[in-house]
């Protein structure tokens, strides 16, 4: 809208009789314009287009935050910021994308995309779901479909059939330990990158959940592409500053040392008071303190030289150390399941994991117990294959069901109830098997967990 005195420039403009002494709407009524008009057309479109792409946004995140803040204002005010973010980041990203500012078209294409992905994590968070963020990657079951079509077959699948033969039985057991090994290694690697990035242990304070999830995903890209040498090269920088100013406090130590031992020697020849023998003896300690703390400061002064090598050195120790870990946390994983069985068959009752105290069990052989293990190991992989060949092991919950008899999903009670009788059905001392007694157990704590959450 005009002012006055911009009216006023306009009059005089045209020559206008005595327009300094009239009011605005005198000026309008001369100048012939109105309220409407007064402004340029140019700016009213401005202002409409700032209106559409930078208030409708603010709009939207009001209604959602209302809508699913119910009654809330803690929440509605998180819901909002929340969305204007991901408005923010999304626009932010395309820009960067395409190389330059976006058009009122596509910064509202943009914001729908940013806002519909946040609704949808928002009804299926009020339903109890998650969606997990895969950052651009296949989910774990776009990945089996993709194989599936490509005929790329797994390893299951290569092992897989109605009777499975020993033999068979032993390669699966083989290449599933490797697989399982290299995704353990895989494991032991991302956690030292990770502990290196955030340097744990060195700082007053904790890195929080957001600096803890970036640095995992960074480090699951460089346990994949880098190798060892690689990645010690790449976080030995952070080490060696560290051992450069241990080595040289080590260095400066050792010489206060052989300064002051000099001096006491000096004082111990020149003093009066003390024996011949007893100078000879100090001097012979101070002597040896002199000798050890020389090779202190040649053997540090050494280190300083190559504290980028050592640095390296300790980074390769590290993976090592952690990835040795992992195997063995997957030694002692397959050791307790099939341990806990096998006490089961060594006399234990009741549930089958209580610890035996027979003396049978206490003098058993150490080949009797491998033996045991092997048998067991092997039971248990033959059903997995079996079960794998029938279709049935892709879905726990049906799975599950199965074990326990039931054909629909139960409430607690009737949980409760299909448990009891598959177990007193399935329980070894009434003619069942020790696997098929453990697969009941394990299907009633997975339905039962299902429940609870």
């Amino acid at each position: 809208m005009a002012t006055v005195q911009q009216l006023r420039s306009q009059a005089k403009a045209r020559k206008i009789k005595g327009y300094s002494k009239m009011n605005k709407a005198q000026l309008m009524s001369a100048l012939g314009v109105s309220e409407k008009s007064a402004r340029p057309k140019g700016d009213a479109r401005a202002r409409a287009t700032a209106q559409k792409s930078g208030v409708a946004k603010t709009y939207a995140a009001d209604k959602l935050a209302e809508k699913f803040g119910a009654g809330n204002e803690g929440k509605r005010a998180e819901i909002k910021a929340r969305l204007i973010k991901s408005v923010a980041k999304e626009l932010k990203a395309q820009e960067k994308a395409l190389g330059r500012k976006l058009t009122v078209q596509e910064k509202r294409k943009a914001a729908v995309k940013a806002i519909s992905g946040e609704v949808k994590a928002m009804r299926h968070a009020a339903k109890g779901r998650a969606i997990v963020p895969t950052g651009g990657k296949m989910t774990q079951a776009q990945q089996k479909r993709k194989k599936a079509k490509s005929g790329k077959q797994t390893l299951e699948d290569k092992y897989a059939s109605a009777n499975p033969s020993d033999d068979d039985v032993k390669a699966f057991a083989k290449e599933y330990r490797a697989r399982e090994l290299k995704k353990a290694h895989h494991a032991g690697t991302v956690e030292a990158i990770v502990n290196r990035k955030l340097n744990l242990g060195s700082h007053s304070r904790e890195a929080t959940p957001a600096e803890i999830a970036k640095a995992k995903k960074e480090a699951e890209k460089e346990a994949r592409t880098l190798t060892d040498d690689q990645i010690a090269k790449k976080y030995a920088g952070s080490n060696a500053a560290a051992y450069k100013r241990t080595y040289e406090h080590y260095v400066n130590d050792a010489k206060r040392t052989i300064e002051n031992a000099t001096q006491e020697i000096a004082k111990t020849k020149a003093s009066s008071r003390m024996s011949p023998d007893s100078k000879e003896k100090k001097i012979k300690k101070l002597n040896k303190a002199i000798e050890q703390a020389n090779g202190d400061v040649e053997l540090f002064s050494k280190r300083l030289k190559n504290v980028d090598k050592d640095a390296e050195q300790v980074m390769k120790e590290t993976l090592a150390q952690n990835r040795s870990f992992a195997a063995r946390g997957l030694d002692k994983a397959d050791r307790s399941d099939v341990e806990a069985v096998m006490r089961h068959v060594e006399g234990g009752k009741g549930t089958g994991f209580t610890v035996s105290q027979s003396a049978q069990a206490q003098t058993r052989s150490k080949t009797k117990q491998k033996q045991l293990i092997e048998e067991r190991s092997t039971e248990i992989l033959r059903d997995h294959l079996k079960a794998i060949h029938e279709g049935r092991a892709g879905d726990e919950t049906v799975n599950s069901m199965k074990a326990l008899g039931l054909k629909k999903k139960p409430n607690a009670t009737e949980l409760k109830k299909a448990y009891r009788k598959a177990a007193a059905k399935a329980h070894p001392d009434r003619g069942g098997s020790p696997a098929e007694f453990r697969r009941v157990q394990e299907a009633y704590q997975s339905l039962k967990q299902k429940l609870e959450s």
